[in-house]
């Protein structure tokens, strides 16, 4: 399944000029998307970026940063999910979160320093 979906996003990217896009719009198709989005990127154990924003851009006839920017929030509530799945099921004991501090630290130090 993954490598038809690398072969069709990348035969999608490349001609993306000649494939007419949907234009979707509202709360339920973007939910719907979202959904399913969701279940395919924790079905395949893939964050799921590519094939997010080729999705999202041939349903909804974003641009390409638009689309980033949809599949950035999109992986980020799939993460949520998966966060809330393991930790009351397995448990965070079982990880080693020595780095998250410094982790943590990085990034807001990066989106700090981000061009607005």
């Amino acid at each position: 399944i993954l490598c038809i979906l690398i072969l069709g996003v990348f035969i999608y990217m490349r001609s993306k000029d000649h494939i007419r896009t949907l234009g979707l719009s509202g709360f339920v198709p973007a939910g719907l998307t979202g959904i399913v989005l969701g279940i395919l990127s924790s079905f395949l154990g893939i964050g799921g970026g590519p094939f997010n924003v080729a999705i999202i851009m041939f349903l909804f006839s974003f641009d390409i940063k638009t689309a980033t920017m949809c599949s950035i929030i999109t992986i980020l509530f799939a993460q949520i999910s998966k966060l809330f799945s393991v930790t009351l099921t397995v448990g965070l004991q079982v990880f080693d979160l020595s780095m998250l501090p410094y982790m943590l630290a990085v990034g807001l130090d990066q989106l700090h320093r981000s061009p607005q």
